[in-house]
């Protein structure tokens, strides 16, 4: 039998790695700066330039020459990027005002070159949505070149984020000289959705008013119809008798609301963290994107709440566009506590209400957000988390955890959801 001391060996061992690789990380030099700044290559060649200035006065005045030769790659270093960019313009076009996430974004960049030499060592610098340098090629002398690329913003978002600025360090690197490219227009980059072929009906499913229509399939309205069972149909959707007599599965068709209604919420971590294009709050816009498409492409009535924002979408593909053009620019605010939110219960009276948080916003959660008969919970978990049921799990709750495969999975929960 090994004794315990030697069994909880490993364990000991590994917590004594992890502070030793903590300490060994740590930065406890108060010169941390200035080693940064030593490391420049300007401050080799100073160094230099002094060593052989003394040099050639005190032993060989044919040091003298290599003097020289390091003055002038200090002065061709730091004048030549400051004298290019004075002939160098730019005008970035974006010929697409509105683009979405993870697909291709045609950019094209028209630089002007006023100088009668060529220039070379040239590229973009800003935020245009994805990490990647644009850099350029050889620009001819007194003329007029054209770069076009495709890029894939990998965020929702106003781009480009800030000023964007065509620089050049060309030759040796030492300093880097800018100035701002000129932008005919901003795009806006909507979040990603997932398409989603079923909707929440049944009893969670509320309509606005008594109304069916005989034109259209659902699930709420009487039986209209029957057809073959298809994969992925609700057994209660099944028509037994019938399906007893002909001796294969028969489901029925329904009527569906000529108008419904549904909100979708979403709650951000109120403490801000885990950001970043696959972040709790990123995953959970994209998430409600995917909800308020789907039921706006049934003609139904939706709103959704972002933080303290009410957004209500209108009907037809303009309403659409103006919320997502909202969700591309919204930024989290301090979201209202539940007391604030507790005279706006007579409006959810009859309305599927799907919420969508984080574990940090579930305490922020009002009674009436947190469970009922027409309450869909989603909670987004950051990436690095393990997901675990609550000890009080409302009834209806889905946890998903934030990355780039959110939006599959979610796609895949729901329509296990739908067809429960």
């Amino acid at each position: 039998m090994v004794p315990e001391r030697l069994r909880s060996l490993p364990t000991r061992l590994e917590r004594f790695l992890d502070s030793l690789g903590g300490v060994l990380a740590r930065d406890v030099s108060p010169f941390a700066a200035w080693e940064r700044r030593l490391r420049r290559p300007i401050v080799a060649l100073l160094a230099m330039l002094a060593v052989a200035a003394v040099l050639a006065v005190f032993v060989n005045p044919a040091v003298v020459v290599a003097c020289g030769a390091l003055a002038g790659v200090i002065a061709v270093g730091y004048g030549w990027p400051a004298l290019t960019i004075r002939g160098l313009s730019a005008e970035l076009r974006l010929p697409a005002s509105r683009g979405v996430e993870g697909e291709a974004l045609r950019a094209t960049v028209a630089i002007r070159n006023a100088w009668p030499w060529p220039v070379w060592g040239v590229w973009l610098a800003g935020d245009l949505g994805e990490r990647r340098t644009v850099a350029l090629a050889r620009l001819p002398a007194r003329s007029t070149s054209e770069f076009a690329w495709d890029g894939a913003p990998q965020r929702r978002g106003e781009f480009p984020r800030g000023e964007v600025r065509i620089v050049t360090a060309f030759p040796f690197g030492l300093t880097a000289a800018s100035r701002p490219v000129r932008l005919e227009r901003r795009v806006l980059v909507w979040p990603a959705t997932v398409a989603l072929e079923a909707l929440l009906g049944g009893g969670i499913l509320r309509t606005s008013d008594d109304h069916f229509s005989d034109h259209r399939q659902g699930d709420v309205g009487d039986v209209s119809g029957t057809r073959p069972f298809r994969h992925g149909d609700a057994l209660k959707k099944v028509h037994w008798p019938l399906s007893s007599r002909t001796g294969e599965l028969v489901s029925c068709e329904r009527q569906a609301p000529i108008s419904a209604a549904v909100r979708v919420v979403v709650h951000p971590d109120p403490d801000g963290r885990d950001d970043g294009p696959t972040g709790t709050l990123e995953s959970s816009l994209r998430i409600a994107a995917s909800v308020c498409r789907a039921y706006h492409a049934r003609h139904a009535r939706v709103e959704c709440r972002l933080g303290g924002d009410e957004h209500e979408i209108q009907p037809g593909q303009r309403g659409l566009a103006r919320f997502f053009d909202a969700l591309a620019r919204y930024e989290p605010a301090p979201a209202r506590s539940p007391a604030a939110r507790r005279g706006r219960g007579g409006r959810d009276a009859g309305t599927l209400q799907i919420v969508i948080t984080t574990p940090g916003g579930m305490g922020r959660l009002s009674d009436q957000e947190r469970s009922g008969p027409d309450r869909l919970l989603i909670v987004v978990e950051p990436a690095d988390a393990e997901i675990a049921a609550p000890a009080a799990a409302p009834p209806r709750v889905v946890r998903l955890r934030s990355g780039r495969c959110l939006l599959d999975e979610f796609g895949g929960r729901w329509g296990r959801l739908c067809h429960a």
